[in-house]
């Protein structure tokens, strides 16, 4: 098991692989919950970020915004 916080980006993953796969995408869902987390990871981020406990990832994309590419 890895100690790495699931990204935005890798929870837009789960989330489509859940939905193309038919799965259930809703409110205490696993595709959910790694929404949840990932927007949650972001936001704790965002804040050591800006007092200066960490630096901007490659990963802190917000990927909500349209056009943005997935990972694979």
């Amino acid at each position: 098991m890895s100690n790495t916080p699931i990204t935005k980006a890798d929870a837009q993953n789960v989330q489509s692989m859940a939905s193309t796969q038919g799965y259930d995408t809703g409110k205490g869902s696993v595709a959910a919950n790694a929404q949840s987390f990932g927007d949650k990871n972001l936001e704790a981020a965002k804040k050591a970020t800006e007092k200066g406990f960490a630096t901007q990832s490659s990963e802190d994309k917000d990927t909500t915004k349209p056009g943005t590419e997935l990972q694979k």
